[in-house]
């Protein structure tokens, strides 16, 4: 009776600690596939964020592109349909998009060129870039350049506005060790202060 009572405790002990060990590997997987999910929306979250950065560079130089194209041909007719074309043959990131918006201009479907290009680009000047395009033929020289510059001078302001703080990051980086020095000295300072006040309180309680 008392072999079979130690073989169930025994038993039911073993099926407990197998047990223990299952879920506590299955913890540690569940909490490794969240370390890994986290990390990959960090990963896409980065890469999102320099791809936006690299549309926008390239957005700011086709705009350069075009303000010098209309110095060029001052005088002459620059159509639509023409500086498309233009576009288009550049090499570059945007070459996809122009000739997607190319393709729908030519069929006089000018929404679905907004759409094609907005898409593919996926920045706010992007909406605003392909809408000056289609209105090319409707606007005068000068008012199309005027556009150009504001958008420049915006997506400039951006691009400041973006170095600015990663040098104020850089700057807390740097610092906060420096920080951190201080506030362990400090607190060490505190701390023998604090030993001291109490060698002298027990000094006088215990004295003769």
């Amino acid at each position: 009776m008392l072999e079979w009572a130690f073989l169930t405790i025994w038993g039911v002990g073993i099926l407990i600690l197998f047990k223990g060990k299952k879920e506590t590997l299955l913890r540690k997987r569940l909490e490794d596939l969240k370390s890994q999910s986290q990390a990959k929306v960090h990963q896409n979250s980065l890469l999102k964020k320099r791809r936006v950065q690299k549309m926008e560079r390239e957005i700011a130089r086709d705009m350069a592109f075009l303000r010098n194209l209309l110095l060029l041909g001052s005088g002459s007719v620059l159509s639509v349909d023409y500086v498309l074309t233009r576009l288009a043959f550049r090499e570059g990131p945007l070459k996809p998009a122009y000739l997607a918006m190319l393709s729908h201009q030519r069929l006089n479907r000018k929404q679905k060129a907004l759409e094609a290009f907005s898409s593919y680009v996926q920045v706010p000047m992007a909406r605003e870039l392909a809408g000056l395009l289609l209105q090319w033929d409707e606007l005068e020289s000068k008012v199309i350049s005027e556009i150009l510059t504001s958008h420049q001078k915006t997506l400039r302001d951006i691009r400041m506005t973006q170095q600015t703080r990663r040098d104020e990051t850089m700057s807390d980086l740097i610092y906060l060790p420096a920080v951190f020095n201080v506030l362990i000295i400090c607190v060490n300072f505190i701390y023998i202060s604090y030993y001291i006040n109490q060698q002298e309180v027990f000094r006088l309680l215990f004295s003769p």
